[in-house]
């Protein structure tokens, strides 16, 4: 396996490269479905709270990821680049899980007990409000940025991930005991 430094690439570099491949996936996604994100949000009188959810996760998340990839080329403070992403990320990450909390709440519609369970769930991943005052970051020499990230940066983005394998498993069983239910 190649490692980083006999290749002569930086860590930095790679990150932004990824950041950078993400986005470039991410704006794909938005422009083939542009148009039919407008129709579902136009198609009512008032937005309902799935469409209002919805956009604020794809505003968020493309905050992030265009301030992400800046802290590796950007000439400008790296201080207030990162809180800009780290409050993106904060904001982000709570957006997307909230979607899916909405689809278990369809799911199981019919179990006010299993609903709830997954509402205290979906609580643990504003978690992720930790990374806003646990991540610093100082310029250094006037071109390379320096982040300070402490341990507790790390449960939102954990609480995240629980949540959303959790929601995942939770809603392929259902799906699964509704096929098997109806061949029966």
């Amino acid at each position: 396996m190649i490692g980083v430094a006999s290749v002569g690439l930086s860590r930095p570099f790679l990150t932004s490269c990824c950041l950078r491949n993400i986005l470039q996936a991410w704006t794909w996604d938005v422009l083939l479905s542009f148009a039919s994100e407008i129709r579902m949000f136009w198609k009512h009188e008032f937005p309902t709270l799935p469409d209002v959810v919805c956009l604020l996760a794809c505003i968020t998340t493309a905050g992030y990821l265009i301030a992400m990839p800046l802290l590796a080329v950007a000439p400008f403070s790296c201080y207030t680049l990162t809180k800009t992403a780290d409050w993106f990320g904060a904001l982000a990450l709570p957006c997307n899980s909230l979607l899916f909390l909405l689809r278990v709440k369809a799911a199981f519609h019919e179990s006010r007990w299993i609903s709830g369970a997954f509402c205290v769930l979906w609580l643990s991943t504003l978690g992720s409000f930790t990374g806003p005052f646990t991540i610093d970051a100082v310029n250094i020499d006037g071109l390379h940025c320096v982040l300070d990230v402490q341990r507790l940066s790390a449960f939102g983005f954990l609480a995240v991930a629980v949540f959303d394998i959790i929601v995942f498993l939770a809603i392929s069983i259902q799906v699964v005991t509704y096929a098997e239910w109806d061949e029966n």
